[in-house]
């Protein structure tokens, strides 16, 4: 019997009170861990997100302020926008093409080859936001006029359309044919998640605005959001100093938004007065 009472064990009582603790303890550090990994994971994402948005920006004031109107007399002459506007010839227009809220059509040769030179041809670039309202979702979306195998632009860019009237939209939200995205000249995905057509807004945010002297006299300089393109007067989109470009980006998709606001100006340097 003496043997038996000095034999040590634990009771059933102690075996569950031991196996509720190693559970507590198991499960705070089951939670700290996912903690901790959702947090690395939405910093690392949201960084991505924020680098992709910033170098999006970046490329676009960068190809908007070095945009210029068409040198006359050089090659291709004939060049021309799109048929809508077939009254018009790019080389009689002025830097800016299509000056509208979620659309932008520039000439240019940024990053390009022997843009030192004077004699370089401009080609046409564009920038547009498709919005999808079954997801609340916009992209932000580059195409160009790709020069064919002798090295020459044609004037347009084929696959996308332009509105000779105001901007196309519903509930103030850009209503593009989204199939642009696969048919577009030179398509480029610049960045997704853009939220500047939120459905939460009472009033979506335009991602392009133009400043310039319009009243003549007044010296005040204004901002204005839609200009109109190739088919109306050019003394307008002629006259424009600097254009606001205004992103709001998602770094947080498919959970609570966290926006990040984006805004910079980039002034016309080789725009011609008009």
């Amino acid at each position: 019997m003496r043997r038996l009472r000095d034999q040590g064990g634990i009771t059933l009582m102690e075996l569950l009170v031991s196996m509720v603790i190693l559970t507590v303890i198991s499960t705070m550090l089951l939670v700290s861990w996912f903690a901790l990994s959702n947090s690395y994971s939405f910093s690392v994402n949201s960084n991505k997100a924020r680098d992709l948005a910033r170098q999006g920006l970046s490329r676009m004031e960068r190809e908007v302020r070095d945009a210029e109107s068409y040198t006359p007399g050089l090659p291709p002459a004939n060049l021309a926008p799109w048929p809508a506007f077939s009254n018009k010839t790019v080389q009689n227009e002025p830097a800016l093409i299509y000056a509208r809220p979620y659309t932008i059509v520039l000439m240019t040769t940024f990053n390009e080859s022997g843009n030192a030179s004077p004699s370089k041809k401009s080609h046409l670039v564009m920038y547009r936001v498709y919005y999808d309202a079954a997801s609340n979702t916009a992209e932000l979306w580059r195409f160009e006029d790709v020069p064919d195998a002798a090295g020459n632009y044609q004037g347009r860019i084929n696959g996308v359309a332009l509105s000779a009237g105001a901007e196309p939209m519903v509930n103030g939200r850009p209503n593009y044919d989204v199939n642009e995205k696969t048919s577009g000249e030179g398509a480029q995905l610049m960045l997704s998640h853009v939220v500047n057509t939120d459905s939460s807004f009472a009033t979506p945010v335009p991602v392009f605005e133009y400043g310039a002297y319009y009243t003549a006299g007044s010296g005040t300089m204004e901002w204005r959001d839609d200009l109109g393109g190739a088919a109306t007067a050019s003394t307008n989109r002629g006259s424009v100093i600097a254009v606001q470009i205004h992103l709001l980006v998602d770094l947080n998709p498919r959970h609570s938004p966290v926006y990040i606001d984006l805004v910079t100006t980039a002034q016309l340097r080789n725009q011609r007065r008009y």
